[in-house]
């Protein structure tokens, strides 16, 4: 039976339960599993890699293998956020024609395939109850409080160490295989998941509870100091507050926000060694950076490099050189232009405008900034203020880093960004897999 196809408010009269038309009780076992996977996805994230991907392909066998999938790819071709997201794909798919290196061609493409599949499995017309998406919601807070515990058990076990680390650009170890910026970036996004839960859910210890797990994660995100993870939480805190302010609603929440602004940088400082060290070590940084000399090691050096190399390869090369190409492209530079770069300072140009600039030229460039703007520029959402953080905050993180270059940062966007869509808007049919018309037999 098609568990996948369009459905309108405009022929809910038609439907006939008794002749197995319209409607699939919301018992559906695809109904369980897209939940269970989705619950089981959450958990590969901090688990195991293999185990993401197999969740990741078990939603799209679910919502994808049926007799009308047809009308599901209808839908997805409609559907201006889906079909943008999908070019995150198809751009560095294509520029595969003009990429010599076809090898590294075929390891981009592996690590970006779900940009494509993800965005065709929320574009079936399935639907979670409010309470299914909101324990969906309590797992990824409940799992990105307990990682955050791990990580500070690394910093308890040898705090001296890791304050002098942080004097050499190294930081306290985080899931997803030590990538502290998507981690940070992740935290973040809890925080703003937990605000959001604080404004719907009634029960006054569900909303105490989402307080002080915020709490924990803000104060986690000033002791681990990763400045992906900061900034996108004091942006969280800006459009929140503003928010509060100009919707007259808790007019002195928002005003403690805005405190917060201030006075949490200064806390971190005057408290805690990782934030001070870390502050000190980008001055340090910097200071080599303005210079314009080389520092072996260096956070800040190797990402100005790396954002010169992409713009000259991009002037050079206005269509680009292939998705395949960036990198050895990116190398080559570094060796022209900076003599006695250590082979592990060489990294690909830190901004995903520039990454997919150099693939396919200024075109991509203009795509990829349009793919960002569509979720801002859509109507009819829920809770519209986080879903606007939401995006507000991913894009911003690709503007200097390059998330969409490896899974777990593809896995974050893609999930968090289509789960969030399918969660905010209020389609018809919600518990149910409604059938196209009608004069639709099973």
């Amino acid at each position: 039976m098609s568990e996948c196809c369009r459905f309108t408010r405009h022929d809910r009269h038609l439907v006939n339960p008794h002749k197995n038309i319209g409607i699939v009780a919301a018992h559906s076992w695809r109904i369980h599993a897209i939940f269970i996977l989705l619950l089981l996805s959450l958990v590969a994230l901090f688990y195991s890699r293999a185990l993401l991907s197999i969740t990741m392909f078990g939603l799209f066998a679910v919502t994808v293998f049926h007799r009308h999938v047809g009308e599901q790819l209808k839908n997805f071709t409609r559907n201006p956020l889906l079909l943008g997201m999908s070019f995150l794909f198809l751009i560095p798919f294509i520029s595969g024609l003009w990429s010599a290196d076809q090898e590294e061609w075929l390891n981009v493409m592996r690590v970006k395939l779900p940009l494509l599949l993800t965005p065709i499995v929320f574009a079936c017309r399935w639907r979670l109850s409010e309470q299914k998406w909101r324990y969906v919601g309590f797992l990824f807070i409940v799992l990105t409080v307990i990682a955050t515990g791990w990580s500070l058990l690394q910093y308890l076990r040898d705090m001296e160490e890791v304050h002098e680390g942080y004097l050499r650009s190294k930081i306290i170890r985080t899931p997803l295989d030590n990538d502290h910026i998507r981690f940070s970036w992740m935290v973040s996004m809890a925080i703003l998941l937990c605000l959001l839960f604080i404004h719907i859910v009634p029960a006054k210890l569900t909303r105490w509870l989402m307080g002080a797990a915020a709490l924990w994660l803000a104060a986690y995100l000033h002791i681990l100091s990763a400045r992906t993870g900061l900034l996108t939480f004091y942006m969280v805190v800006i459009i929140y507050s503003l928010w509060l302010l100009f919707t007259n609603r808790h007019r002195k929440l928002a005003a403690a926000g805005i405190v917060l602004l201030v006075l949490l940088p200064l806390l971190a400082w005057m408290v805690l060694p990782t934030f001070r060290n870390r502050i000190r070590y980008m001055l340090y940084d910097i200071s080599h950076v303005r210079a314009q000399t080389y520092l072996p090691g260096s956070n800040d050096g190797n990402r100005i490099m790396s954002l010169r190399a992409g713009w000259n390869i991009l002037a050079e090369h206005p269509f680009g050189v292939g998705a395949g190409d960036v990198k050895g492209e990116a190398y080559r530079w570094y060796d022209r232009n900076i003599p006695g770069i250590l082979q592990s300072d060489k990294i690909e140009p830190s901004s995903e405008w520039l990454i997919y600039g150099d693939a396919a030229g200024w075109p991509a460039v203009l795509l990829f900034t349009i793919i960002m703007l569509i979720p801002l520029l859509l109507k009819n959402i829920r809770h519209r203020v986080f879903w606007i953080a939401l995006n507000i905050t991913a894009a911003f993180s690709f503007l200097f880093d390059i998330g969409l270059e490896g899974q777990y940062g593809v896995f974050l966007y893609v999930l968090l960004v289509a789960w969030w869509w399918k969660w905010f808007t209020d389609e018809p049919g919600d518990g149910y897999f409604p059938a196209s018309s009608s004069s639709y037999t099973p």
